[in-house]
């Protein structure tokens, strides 16, 4: 009996919480900008012109962006804007971000953070 109530256990867990966080990790980023183009053969994403990036609560915007999507690594330059929900904010001229973790090197920065 204690056994048949560890596997259903187990096997809730497995159907139910291993989806979710393998969902976390594979949250899409979506790339919009004038010109989009997808390199398939590196999984890696080039735009330009009116460039805005949505992952997760983060907006990126900027003119020019190299996206690097398994590393969900960015590349941006040329007036970039990063909001987080929150209020979180910080413009620059050049960005380089790491949406998983959440942190990056932003170059001429300006940032805007409530408390």
């Amino acid at each position: 009996m204690i056994f048949r109530r560890f596997f259903l256990v187990f096997i809730w867990a497995w159907v139910c919480v291993v989806p979710a966080a393998a969902q976390d990790n594979k949250q899409p980023i979506t790339v919009n900008g004038d010109t989009v183009e997808f390199k398939a053969d590196g999984r890696e994403v080039v735009a330009e012109g009116n460039v805005d990036i949505l992952y997760q609560d983060s907006r990126l915007r900027c003119d020019k962006v190299r996206v690097f999507i398994d590393e969900k690594l960015v590349l941006a330059e040329g007036n970039v804007s990063l909001q987080r929900e929150g209020g979180e904010a910080m413009e620059g001229e050049m960005l380089i971000y790491d949406f998983g973790l959440g942190a990056g090197t932003i170059v001429e920065p300006k940032v805007y953070y409530q408390p």
